[in-house]
């Protein structure tokens, strides 16, 4: 037996009913589903790349509001990134299904951004040839450190 305290009035219950008390009123739960959130408060990024604040409730038209604003930053460097991968050929010629095929990627390893060759890793700064992953990484680091948040 348990006892607890409601509205000042000692009260024991069986070790059962503690647990079921327990998990309905004292663990806090996480949302399974972004229609669950009570709200979606942070910042968009509006079409002049302007970063504002924004509120209102979980719904297919505000699915692009950044808790924070090095989350929009980032957000914001990743299309500019995007823009300028494809511009190198071997950027386009990545090929995921191809296990043969090294990729030279740009990532990040804790607080550092790191140039290096996978094979199967998903990475979204990859490039078929190193010479052109490190004409990418020295003409736009500032964009790739802002990115990876750094």
């Amino acid at each position: 037996m348990k006892k607890i305290i409601i509205d000042n009035q000692k009260i024991e219950i069986s070790d059962e009913s503690y647990e079921n008390f327990k998990k309905q009123f004292l663990t806090k739960k996480h949302v399974d589903n972004w229609s669950d959130l009570p709200s979606v408060d942070g910042l968009i990024i509006y079409r002049d790349s302007m970063i504002v604040p924004s509120a209102g409730t979980a719904s297919q038209d505000n699915r692009n509001v950044f808790k924070t604003t090095r989350q929009a930053q980032s957000a914001i460097a990743m299309a500019q990134l995007s823009q300028l991968l494809y511009e190198y050929e071997s950027a386009k010629d990545v090929d995921w299904t191809r296990l043969d095929q090294p990729k030279f990627i740009i990532g990040r390893s804790g607080n550092e951004i790191d140039k290096d060759k996978c094979y199967l890793l998903h990475y979204f700064l990859a490039f078929a040839k190193s010479e052109e992953r490190d004409e990418f990484y020295d003409k736009h680091l500032e964009l790739i450190k802002q990115y990876f948040m750094l």
